[in-house]
């Protein structure tokens, strides 16, 4: 077997970092085998995941697969939120409890990432699990005078920082009014010192019934913005190394939360910022109204697995905007079959004599354009050409393979599948659908039977019986230069 080193012998990691909008070589900051990333989860109501969303999940998991591949450890922290407007009014018209409204939101995100064969994350942690945590962290904030009470809530004063907006490259002095993407429905500017001022802790109305918290400012409940520097950095630490989201959360949520964090440590909060484009249906924004508001559920129901919405994910360099339509998704499937079906064939290979092909050298240098694209601020697209490259180059001698040679093959592809996270278990599904016919139709005398028919060169008992063998649902594939043959299926049920 080729023991595969990641890290003995590949270049360093460049990513493009939006802090200091240029491409930089990455380096952790605990030490040479820690990643500490950071990114916002799911928000616990029905309007929530679509494959926008999903795409955030993904890329995440995507650079996690990838310090993992390099050996490193990797602490993974989701935030989960279980309270703003639109989960405390829905709760309220079903009339649950918070605990109760959420439960069923959140063991749907849990099934969807593990549909889209994400890695569970270290943490999970829920909003309402901290918030002393986060109430403490606006008492640091009252002691450097840099909140307000207005109405009751508890606004950040961004005047009282020097460099604010530097994630964007912010000029404080302009207003722009954002909402936060409408989490807070009800702001009144006026209420506020700077337009660009932002909540804290929101006070508590009548409308909220039994939904507070007492705190020394108020009842109440915390702003979305101080959620995630809280989170983050109680679980990562004032200092971590990768924060991810989408550009949509630059301004004004992820500059929010530099301002609260570095605010309170007067460190540096987190070193390298990773947000990914937006994602389009078919060129234009989602609409439901046109009928391209797609969740994972209706990828599903059209008949797609959910790994080659995955792959789609994954596909499109995350700086680039994802033009997400369902040829792709064909692309996808016709693509991941072709992997599945060329690591299907490597099952039926018998020989153990050695020959002349290096496979070994073939393993090292993919693996070096593989991974060296990847180093290249996450090149997919030309890390995917030398993974097609080296199953063509295998192709091109698969007649002179060996058992050995077929181990290390197979065993490198998966390597490679720890980063992509979708090719091995389809090709698990793949073979235990082939294993259902194969014990269903009783074809392994079948098969024998036709092996034996061709090394006698019975070339009519060895048409019968491949006939035979094809109308329970597989196709034979015989080998030009041998009697030699494989079988794959008709139709695999989980891409069809």
């Amino acid at each position: 077997m080729v023991q595969i080193h990641p890290r003995a012998c590949l270049k360093m990691l460049k990513v493009y970092n939006t802090l200091t909008r240029k491409i930089e070589e990455f380096k952790p900051i605990k030490n040479k085998s820690f990643i500490g990333i950071y990114n916002c989860g799911p928000t616990l109501h029905k309007f929530h995941t679509q494959i926008g969303n999903l795409r955030s999940y993904v890329f995440a998991d995507f650079v996690k697969r990838y310090f993992l591949y390099k050996g490193y450890k990797v602490k993974h922290v989701i935030k989960i939120t279980d309270i703003d407007d639109h989960i405390l009014e829905e709760s309220q018209k079903v009339g649950l409890n918070l605990g109760e409204y959420t439960k069923e939101y959140f063991e749907d995100y849990v099934s969807q990432i593990n549909r889209m064969n994400i890695l569970e994350p270290v943490l999970l942690p829920r909003v309402t699990d901290h918030i002393s945590e986060i109430i403490e962290a606006i008492k640091k904030l009252s002691k450097k005078k840099l909140t307000y009470i207005s109405n009751g809530s508890v606004y950040f004063r961004v005047n009282g920082i020097s460099d604010y907006g530097k994630l964007v490259n912010f000029d404080k002095r302009k207003s722009l009014m954002k909402n936060a993407q409408m989490r807070v429905k009800d702001f009144v500017w006026a209420d506020k010192e700077n337009v660009n001022d932002f909540c804290l802790w929101k006070a508590y109305r009548p409308e909220d019934g039994a939904v507070f918290w007492d705190s020394e400012f108020g009842k109440g409940r915390p702003g979305w913005h101080i959620e995630c520097a809280v989170i983050s950095q109680k679980y990562l630490g004032e200092n971590f190394d990768i924060h991810v989201g989408g550009i949509s959360h630059i301004f004004p949520h992820h500059t929010n939360e530099i301002a609260i964090a570095e605010s309170i440590s007067k460190k540096k909060f987190v070193n390298y910022w990773l947000h990914h484009d937006y994602l389009v249906v078919n060129g234009e924004k989602m609409s439901k109204e046109k009928g391209t508001f797609y969740t994972l559920k209706d990828i599903i129901s059209k008949g797609y697995n959910p790994l080659l919405l995955r792959y789609v994910l994954i596909k499109t360099h995350y700086k680039q905007k994802l033009n997400f339509t369902f040829g792709a998704m064909d692309f996808a499937k016709e693509l991941l079959l072709k992997i599945i079906t060329f690591l299907n064939s490597l099952d039926f290979v018998k020989a153990e004599k050695d020959n002349d092909f290096d496979i070994d050298m073939l393993i090292v240098e993919t693996e070096k354009s593989f991974i060296g694209s990847l180093e290249n601020d996450f090149n997919i697209s030309e890390a995917m050409k030398s993974l097609i490259e080296f199953i063509k180059s295998i192709n091109r001698n698969f007649n002179q393979l060996n058992l050995d040679q077929v181990d290390k093959i197979r065993d490198f592809i998966f390597k490679i599948d720890s980063i992509l996270g979708c090719i091995k278990p389809l090709y698990a599904d793949y073979k235990a659908e082939m294993k259902i016919i194969s014990e269903k139709n009783k074809l392994n005398d079948l098969f024998d039977k036709r092996i034996l028919a061709k090394k006698e060169k019975n070339w009519e008992l060895s048409d019968k019986l491949k006939k035979q063998i094809e109308t329970c649902g597989l196709v034979i594939k015989d080998h030009d230069s041998s009697n030699q043959f494989h079988y794959e299926l008709r139709n695999f049920k989980e891409l069809s």
